[in-house]
């Protein structure tokens, strides 16, 4: 219950993101005090790094998204590898140093990369926004708008309401 009040409080974007990430870093410690799985310590860094990004400590972020993605691939986890490698490539394209759009791109592919079952749509749908906000990085407006209306295409057509809202950003922001 409080790790989902404190995504909700993050989510919100107002005064009552404090302490929503307080509600994630105790999940956090708890899980590690009580040796829960590895997967909720790590989903717990994943909202940490997003919200470090959101700060400014991009470097930080990138740092912590980038261990979250390395052991949520190597442990073989399945439901929040898309979020967390959202977490890095954002990360990547927000600081966007020299080497930052190939670690992106090479992010991207490597989600895009594991094999899944036709229409896994936890990978499928953040995987188009990556791929539009990888384009817009490289000045690709085309592939941009075609990204982003499949991107906004597939959220409606599953009913994803955060997606839906992330696309229309996208596609009224051109």
């Amino acid at each position: 219950a409080r790790v989902s009040r404190g995504l909700v409080l993050i989510h919100r974007g107002d005064s009552q993101r404090a302490a929503g990430l307080a509600l994630i870093a105790q999940y956090r410690e708890a899980s590690l005090r009580h040796g829960y799985a590895q997967s909720a310590v790590r989903f717990a860094d994943a909202e940490i790094a997003r919200e470090k990004a959101r700060v400014g400590d991009v470097d930080g972020a990138i740092a912590l998204a980038r261990a979250v993605v390395n052991h949520l691939f190597d442990a073989g986890e399945m439901i929040t590898r898309a979020a967390a490698t959202t977490v890095l490539v954002e990360s990547l394209l927000q600081r966007s140093n020299t080497g930052d759009l190939t670690d992106a791109q090479a992010a991207i592919d490597r989600l895009a990369a594991v094999p899944t079952d036709p229409g896994f749509v936890l990978f499928e749908i953040p995987l188009l926004r990556l791929r539009a906000l990888m384009a817009r990085a490289n000045c690709d407006e085309v592939g941009y708008r075609e990204f982003a209306d499949r991107y906004r295409k597939r959220a409606n057509d599953v009913g994803y309401e955060g997606h839906i809202a992330l696309a229309e950003e996208m596609v009224n922001a051109r």
